[in-house]
């Protein structure tokens, strides 16, 4: 690939959006009409990271983002369960706040880039569905013959848990310039 610039911006700027790694620039100096090449190395951390592990962290962040919202409502008893804040007469407490230390704890492994660490990810994401099955099962149960109505935060719990451990095995760790596969 041949790219013509006339101003070092140009060139910084068509380099970082090539995607390349290595490249090699070539330069014709008008004073000397010599040829003078220049090996650029663009090794960025964020590039070295692939989508699948932002997409995971993203992930994480909607699971978060979801403790803020109401779970599950019953209108007529003026009840409702949410991650972090729920009514007088609720038994459940704040069951966000787990998931916000486990997602935390997943964004700080996923964002090391270590093999270990992927593995660790993986393992607190596990715990973290755990938890999403076990509030989507025992918050939204019927009781005393009130079944509550299920919001789009308690959905966004499970189904961000179970993405987050569907995408964390095939994350790819860049080690030393050489991939490695963690499936």
């Amino acid at each position: 690939m041949v790219l013509t610039t006339t101003t070092s911006t140009e060139l910084l700027a068509l380099a970082l959006a090539s995607g390349y790694n290595y490249f090699v620039l070539t330069v014709k100096d008008h004073q000397h009409d010599g040829l003078f090449y220049f090996s650029l190395h663009f090794e960025n951390y964020l590039r070295s990271m692939q989508s699948i592990r932002w997409l995971s962290v993203l992930t994480a962040a909607v699971i978060i983002t979801a403790c803020f919202f109401t779970w599950v409502s019953v209108e007529s008893k003026d009840f409702f369960v949410g991650g972090f804040v729920s009514s007088e007469n609720s038994r459940f407490g704040q069951p966000g706040i787990l998931h916000v230390a486990f997602c935390s704890i997943v964004i700080f492994f996923l964002l090391l880039n270590k093999v270990w660490s992927i593995r660790t990810a993986f393992f607190v994401a596990a715990f973290n569905l755990a938890w999403a099955v076990r509030n989507f099962v025992v918050i939204s149960a019927c009781s005393g013959g009130l079944c509550p109505e299920k919001h789009t935060g308690l959905y966004s719990i499970l189904i961000g848990s179970i993405l987050l451990l569907i995408l964390t095995p095939f994350i790819k760790v860049a080690d030393n310039n050489k991939i490695v596969d963690q499936a």
